[in-house]
């Protein structure tokens, strides 16, 4: 805070603050002078205290503004050279003369509430109890525009129509508005200058301790469902052996706020720094540097590549996307949604100079498609022996149907794409079938089995890798003249690949025939028992709303 100076002329008291070196290019002047308006200097003292104060605010919210890309310093100038801060004392009809009564008195501190409660003991009088009641003290400091006083759930519904027109995924959206719901149970409905640090610390201290899918499974829901997010943490914390979030999961939670506090920063309604850029808990370090962190998601092994491929066990897996994707993603890296949402159209042999090439593409071409980012789409050489097993026979079948999709019965949904069945069908499979219950190994180890194969094939360049993978490159050259590997360099990489002894008898045509018969016959029923409650209630269309759009829609996917 800057330290005010108290001097006389003929025309009253006044106050002078220097300007701080670094701002007085951009106000243009060495310090600044205010008439107090005061009678007595203790009361000029008082209210030079806060017009410090208030200063000291605005000259932070100046240096924030000029260490932006596009400052705009205007009303921040404007406000200090006119001296338009809140007064420290607004006293509406009061005459500070023997025997007189202030009337509405506005205190905007601490200080300055025990001042005045010193100076003027019989003013105080309680809430609704008549004249010279002091409000409560703002928790915030002082503040340019009343916008920058608007509490963070406010600010979501302008947040959610930013990512939108940004195309961000519904779940990353979904997961940004949780995270705010955490924060705001742990730390109150603030606006989002007033989350200090330490309330940042508080979060951090409480969410590690919520429990783990308290939405899912009747049992959870039954426990948690009703309970807020500080009664979920509390009650967790003293019940033994309670399963609570990952440190990833907490990771993600500091994520998502640190975006939400971005773009309150981006539009001004944040002035200080983001409390929580860089607050994600960072592994610790042992001997060498190497980190103590156990990694939320491994590779699998060999051995248990073998026991997940065990042909007895694995002819369990009767349905085209329980039977396909886990050979798919060993052979291809592909991540569980980029395999989930493949159109026929996506699987070509499409050199007509040498027919036989097959190839995945992982594209966002149709309305249900998406990529995590540009650096995924790409394509992939289709194994041999994926071919041996029959997946193109796999794929007339599926054409000859009319479906669109390989994998035509998956429900698609805004959140999770094509790909939550999958992995819940697979992890299913995982833990109770082959008894892996190594809570790292999961669907997308997959991919890092991949992944960890190829990069240690020290022949290969990692932009060859990354070409394979789908992951970001590195430098100009990469980015953008380097372009895609040709299929015979892919597939040179891809026949290194370790792969386990897949000793499945290979699919014979209309091996899945029956299951899509039996398929269109319950979704025609289920149309039907739609259409009969619809007769019965006239309104149902109107109250289902966007359900209904999609419910409608229904039809035609049965043929895509």
């Amino acid at each position: 805070m800057p330290s005010p100076w108290l001097f006389a002329r003929k025309s009253g008291l006044y106050c002078r603050v220097f300007v701080p070196t670094d701002l007085r290019p951009t106000l243009g002047q060495r310090f600044l002078v205010r008439a107090l308006d005061a009678r007595d200097r203790d009361q000029a003292r008082l209210i030079a205290a806060h017009y410090a104060v208030a200063l000291g605010d605005l000259f932070r919210q100046l240096r924030r503004e000029l260490s932006m890309a596009e400052p705009k310093v205007e009303d921040i100038v404007g406000t200090i050279h006119s001296g338009g801060t809140r007064e420290a004392i607004t006293l509406k009809g009061m005459v500070l003369s023997p025997g007189s009564q202030p009337v509405d008195v506005v205190l905007d501190n601490a200080k300055d509430v025990k001042t005045f409660k010193k100076e003027f003991p019989d003013a105080i009088a309680a809430p609704g109890g008549g004249t010279g009641y002091i409000p409560p003290i703002p928790a915030g400091g002082y503040r340019l525009s009343p916008e920058q006083g608007v509490v963070l759930s406010k600010r979501m519904p302008e947040f959610i129509v930013k990512q939108k027109e940004d195309n961000r995924t519904k779940k990353y959206i979904d997961e940004c508005v949780r995270a705010v719901a955490i924060l705001t149970d742990f730390c109150g409905d603030l606006p989002p200058d007033d989350y200090t640090p330490a309330q940042v610390s508080h979060f951090k201290n409480r969410v590690k301790w919520l429990p783990r899918n308290p939405d899912k499974g009747e049992a959870n829901k039954k426990r948690w469902g009703k309970r807020t997010h500080t009664q979920r943490s509390a009650a967790n914390e003293i019940s033994p052996g309670a399963e609570v979030i990952s440190q990833g999961t907490i990771n993600k939670h500091i994520n998502r706020l640190s975006a939400v506090f971005e773009f309150c920063n981006g539009l001004r309604y944040l002035t200080l720094p983001n409390p929580f850029f860089q607050r994600q808990s960072k592994r610790s370090k042992i001997n060498g540097g190497a980190t103590n962190a156990v990694a939320e998601r491994t590779h699998y092994d060999m051995a248990e590549l073998e026991e997940i491929f065990d042909p007895t066990r694995y002819k369990s897996r009767k349905l085209p996307h329980s039977f396909w994707p886990p050979f798919i993603a060993l052979m291809t890296g592909a991540r569980v949604n980029e395999i989930a949402q493949l159109y026929l159209a996506d699987v070509v042999d499409d050199d007509r100079e040498h027919p036989g090439r097959w190839r995945f593409m992982i594209l966002a071409k149709e309305k249900d498609q998406r990529v995590k980012n540009i650096s995924s789409l790409r394509s992939i050489p289709m194994h041999p022996k994926l071919i041996e097993m029959g997946f193109l026979t796999y794929l007339e079948d599926v054409r000859a149907l009319g479906y669109k999709r390989v994998f035509p019965t998956l429900r698609h949904t805004e959140a999770s794409g094509y790909g939550d069945s999958v992995s819940e069908f697979y992890m299913t499979y995982l833990r109770e079938k082959v008894g892996i219950t190594d809570p790292t190994k999961v669907f997308h180890s997959f991919r890092y089995y991949f992944c960890h194969e190829l990069f240690n094939m020290s022949q290969h360049e990692r932009m060859h890798i990354v070409g394979m993978t789908g992951h970001v490159r590195e430098g100009v050259f990469e980015r953008t003249y380097a372009g895609e590997l040709n299929y015979l360099k892919k597939m040179d990489i891809l026949m290194k690949l370790a792969l386990p002894d897949i000793k499945i008898e290979p699919y014979k045509a209309g091996g899945f025939i029956k299951y899509f018969k039996h398929y269109e016959a319950n979704e025609r029923a289920r149309l039907r028992r739609k259409a009969v409650k619809e007769q019965k209630d006239p309104e149902a269309t109107v109250k289902a709303g966007a359900k209904q759009v999609a419910a409608e829609s229904a039809a035609g996917a049965v043929k895509q």
